[in-house]
């Protein structure tokens, strides 16, 4: 005598089949769905200063269970001569998922470099079934990666600057000793100190 016995799973749980009992894992196939890394606006930094990368994704649950916790893997990966806070390249975050929802989820961090010119940086993003209650029968959706470039500028040699008010304004702003392409790379520093550089526009 042969017997089938053919089901969907749409949620964990056990069942007894002639005393003998069968345990249902539950099924929620994650995906990734967009994986981009993000600079500064700007599109570059001074050197040795600090500047934010993110690693942004799009994650739904194509079900059929629901709702289920997913974590999700990141990594930044930079440059020899540039660090990172947190120290290290992987960060977790765990987001709550309804079936047929998509979520934004992303990691951040802060970075520097000590050297200049022009840095890419590239991201990762991994789903992941994250505890016993269910399953992922896909994981092939799982991953996603991306990557950004950012020119690191020199530093400015701050003891060549020299501050006068502005007759005009009222502020603050740095005349050169040498060439006012220093004081224009430094008043973009400073933009939000209440000091302009002469020659910059913000």
């Amino acid at each position: 005598m042969t017997l089938a016995l053919c089901s969907i799973l749409t949620g964990a749980g056990a069942a007894s089949v002639r005393g003998a009992t069968v345990t249902a894992t539950a099924e929620a196939d994650l995906e990734v769905q967009r994986t981009t890394v993000s600079s500064p606006a700007s599109a570059s930094a001074a050197a040795g200063a600090s500047f934010t990368m993110r690693v942004d994704v799009t994650l739904k649950n194509n079900g059929p269970f629901g709702p289920v916790d997913a974590p999700v893997d990141f990594t930044l990966e930079v440059p020899a001569d540039c660090a990172t806070e947190p120290d290290g390249p992987f960060q977790t975050v765990t987001v709550s998922l309804e079936v047929d929802t998509a979520v934004p989820v992303s990691a951040a961090w802060s970075v520097s470099c000590s050297g200049s010119g022009a840095r890419n940086f590239g991201g990762t993003a991994t789903a992941l079934a994250g505890t016993d209650d269910y399953s992922d029968p896909n994981n092939d959706n799982n991953f996603g990666e991306s990557a950004a470039s950012m020119t690191i500028t020199p530093p400015v040699d701050t003891g060549r600057l020299r501050w006068s008010a502005d007759d005009r304004t009222g502020r603050d702003v740095c005349l050169p000793i040498r060439a006012v392409s220093q004081c224009v790379g430094y008043g973009r520093a400073l933009r939000g100190t209440g000091r302009n550089a002469a020659g910059d526009s913000g």
